[in-house]
């Protein structure tokens, strides 16, 4: 029997087997998770991005927090093909047929437009954070500051119908997710505590404006560690419209890319509606 033989075999045959039992680095180097072959969000990612039917998908899983992942821009609703880029664990929007150079980037009704790997590639931006380009290049930024009246006028417009989460892990699922300046309308469930999420992407003071007073219990984030808030008094612009605000003052750290998540978590009430509108007051 050539045993050299059988043992280059077997040592070919293992190097092709999907990595499911890599080791995990941890502080103490003695974790092993068990990590699927393919692209899956979980502790060993931390963040980055992949496609899921033509739209980007991204991965939120920094610290000890739940992993869980966040839909990012549909790529075909701007025309655009989704790609996936392994040399940085993303995913961009990007029109196949075209070519830039790096260092440009503009803003066209608010969807960012950049150059990733010589390709022109786009970005949607969410009502509280509008395209902001200075020519070298374009995101998606938190505008802080608004002149007083401006809560009111949001409130007159259409309200979006958002959902709570009655299980906090469940909350950062796109369906309980609110974006800055768009104003929504909840349903808290009879005597059951729930939650709804926003996402920042800087640093400072944040308002939680409610329609309904004595609702809020805490403003948490992903580890569900509460972040100390003040106000709760009425807004003086329209106080008939929002009867109590909040403000936080809310830590960014995240990895420059991805927003991070924070969580309004509701009191046990009678179940009732409740409108709520989340816009930052000041930059870090």
């Amino acid at each position: 029997m050539n045993t050299p033989h059988l043992l280059g075999i077997l040592a070919l045959t293992l190097a092709a087997l999907p990595a499911c039992n890599r080791k995990l680095e941890t502080d103490d180097d003695t974790a092993e998770e068990l990590i699927p072959p393919g692209w899956t969000c979980g502790p060993w990612r931390g963040g980055g991005s992949h496609c899921v039917d033509g739209a980007v998908e991204w991965c939120h899983a920094f610290d000890d927090m739940v992993a869980h992942t966040h839909p990012g821009t549909d790529c075909a609703s701007l025309g655009y093909e989704c790609r996936e880029f392994d040399a940085t664990d993303s995913a961009h929007c990007v029109d196949p047929d075209s070519s830039c150079e790096a260092g440009v980037g503009w803003c066209i009704d608010d969807v960012a437009y950049t150059c990733v790997d010589g390709l022109v590639a786009a970005e949607s931006c969410d009502p509280g954070t509008p395209c902001i380009s200075d020519g070298y290049t374009a995101a998606c930024t938190e505008v802080a500051g608004f002149d007083a009246t401006v809560p009111c006028l949001l409130a007159g417009a259409e309200r979006q119908t958002g959902e709570v989460a009655t299980v906090f892990d469940d909350v950062f699922d796109h369906a309980h997710l609110v974006h800055l300046n768009q104003p929504v309308v909840v349903t808290l469930p009879e005597q059951t505590t729930s939650y709804l999420a926003f996402t920042i992407r800087s640093s400072g003071t944040f308002a939680v404006f409610l329609s309904v007073p004595d609702v809020l219990d805490v403003l948490a984030d992903r580890n569900e560690a509460g972040s100390p808030v003040f106000g709760g008094l009425a807004w003086s612009s329209c106080p008939e419209t929002w009867p109590e605000y909040w403000r936080a003052d809310l830590d960014y750290d995240g990895d420059e890319v991805q927003p991070v998540p924070y969580v309004i978590r509701f009191r046990p009430v009678t179940s009732q509606e409740v409108g709520v509108l989340v816009m930052k007051e000041s930059a870090e």
